[in-house]
């Protein structure tokens, strides 16, 4: 169990994917509001020892989230093309924080205690997104509970 000192400091960080937004499933049975959504909860004991600022731990940091983000494009970007001056002075400007994360909590809510047709609807609302990301939320709804 951790210190009281430490349960204070405890927090919880939320972020969710997918749709957050509501959506109108239209159907003979009239208009009605659904959301699907994907939601995770870490918690984490955020302590001043886990602050870096060590401009070597920094660039490797900074270099491995460019390159994770720049994979996809056609001509991807490269830390080491900008000049060493440049990358110095925004390694000045960046605080590292490493977070040990002690649990995660999930929650995950596909329309899956709507109605088919509402589900169906949720579905192809998702699937004409133009948001990637609402396209692959559409592909978790399960358009029947039964097997």
């Amino acid at each position: 169990m951790a210190s009281a000192a430490h349960r204070r400091r405890f927090g919880d960080l939320h972020g969710a994917g997918g749709l957050c937004d509501t959506i109108v499933v239209r159907n003979e049975a009239g208009n009605r509001e659904s959301c699907a959504y994907l939601e995770l909860h870490l918690r984490a004991c955020l302590r001043p020892s886990r602050v870096f600022q060590e401009s070597e731990r920094l660039l490797d940091v900074v270099t491995r989230l460019t390159d994770k983000h720049e994979a996809s494009r056609a001509s991807p970007w490269v830390v080491a093309d900008a000049a060493a001056d440049f990358i110095a002075a925004q390694l000045r400007g960046i605080v590292g924080v490493r977070i040990p994360v002690a649990r995660f909590e999930g929650k995950r809510k596909m329309s899956q205690n709507r109605p088919e047709v509402d589900r169906v609807g949720v579905m192809a609302g998702l699937a004409a997104s133009e948001n990637p990301q609402d396209r692959e939320v559409a592909n978790l709804i399960q358009p029947s509970r039964r097997p």
